[in-house]
């Protein structure tokens, strides 16, 4: 084996290593925190259901979720059941495109979600990427907002709900962030209760990035998912787009998202994805 891959191999197994113990560790020793937040986040639930009431208005939503290989089928089973169980009524549409899928399985799964009435479906034979992806997507929406979801991530049970009720009170602000969680196996832990716009924060980090809730027209206007060079910082290049036009992000301070933990995601490691800093290097030279 040449060197290189050696040296490769011998930073990449450490890795590996350090990566299970974070994904497992909790099935057996479960920490006070998370013990007390799903807890807490049960209560709210509970309470949100009191508080948010208003129905879904019609195509107020697209949610946007391009597929593929590397989309873990399981995890894309419960990001469905989670739009579906609360979409009864077709009110939101899902934009779903088949990034050049291969898995027969996979692709067997995105045919059965192409028959249900409101998802709109596309696919193209080699994978575009994930600006491109979500480009494709954005294009073929019809909603007032579109929202980004990852296709191995989840939204709460009663996002839209949340999030219509939100928008309807705030007078339907351009561009709007949620809190979020993460989800190893079927326990939510570490919730990111954030604060209200912070612009030096946005600065150091892309904490808007899960659940952002953004008006499809100016995203069109803006030029969102255009720039291949940040392929891994997508949302945070949108909001700057955004930025730069003069709007300014409201908070929706509700956790709406889980991102989803496992051994090829970034929630569990930045390092799985090689071209992230490269992208977050693109995003912060437009927004200086």
């Amino acid at each position: 084996m040449p060197e290189n891959k050696q040296g490769l191999l011998r930073r990449a197994l450490p890795r590996t290593l350090k990566g299970l113990l974070r994904r497992h560790v909790g099935h057996f020793f479960v920490s006070r925190d998370a013990v007390e937040y799903q807890g807490w986040i049960r209560e709210r639930l509970e309470q949100r259901a009191r508080l948010y009431t208003d129905p879904v208005p019609p195509l107020l939503f697209s949610i946007l979720t391009p597929v593929w290989d590397g989309s873990p089928l399981p995890f894309l089973r419960e990001l469905a059941g989670s739009v579906i169980r609360q979409n009864q009524t077709g009110a939101c549409e899902w934009v779903v495109l088949d990034n050049g899928c291969s898995r027969l399985h996979l692709r067997k799964y995105l045919e059965q979600l192409k028959e249900i009435p409101w998802v709109k479906f596309q696919r193209v034979t080699n994978n575009v990427g994930i600006v491109r992806g979500l480009r494709m997507c954005l294009e073929q929406a019809s909603g007032r907002y579109v929202l980004p979801v990852d296709g191995d991530d989840c939204l709460s049970q009663d996002a839209l709900t949340v999030a219509a009720s939100f928008l309807r009170q705030e007078g339907y602000p351009a561009i709007v962030y949620t809190d979020e969680d993460k989800i190893t196996g079927k326990r939510l832990h570490q919730p990111y209760l954030k604060p209200d716009w912070d612009p030096v924060l946005f600065f150091n980090s892309p904490y808007i990035a899960h659940l952002s809730i953004v008006s499809r027209d100016v995203a069109l206007a803006v030029g969102a998912y255009t720039d291949p060079q940040t392929e891994g910082s997508a949302d945070w290049d949108l909001f700057v787009r955004f930025l730069n036009r003069g709007f300014t992000p409201a908070h929706l301070s509700e956790v709406l998202y889980s991102w989803r933990v496992h051994a090829s995601s970034t929630a569990d490691h930045s390092g799985n994805k090689d071209f992230i800093q490269n992208s977050q290097k693109a995003v912060l030279q437009r927004l200086l």
